[in-house]
């Protein structure tokens, strides 16, 4: 945006079976009150990555779906490779 430069990095590393979400950011103002905007609410910022990615984590906890699920054919003869 015109108003600010934000770096976003997100990472996802297995950790005992389970996967571990970290999130970065670098958040730069363009310009003298984008500057001093920004340096006021950074703290809010903070707290909606934080709501950001407790939703993350609850959706895919609930989440009982099964992406890869064995048809009958699978399950009776088995996959043929080719």
């Amino acid at each position: 945006m015109d108003f600010m430069d934000m770096d976003y990095e997100i990472t996802f590393d297995e950790v005992r079976g389970g996967t571990k979400i970290k999130s970065k950011s670098k958040t730069i103002g363009n310009g003298m009150f984008a500057k001093s905007l920004i340096a006021l609410i950074i703290g809010s910022m903070k707290e909606q990555e934080d709501i950001n990615m407790n939703n993350l984590k609850k959706l895919i906890e609930e989440n009982k779906t099964n992406y890869f699920p064995k048809s009958e054919l699978d399950l009776e003869v088995g996959i043929v490779e080719m």
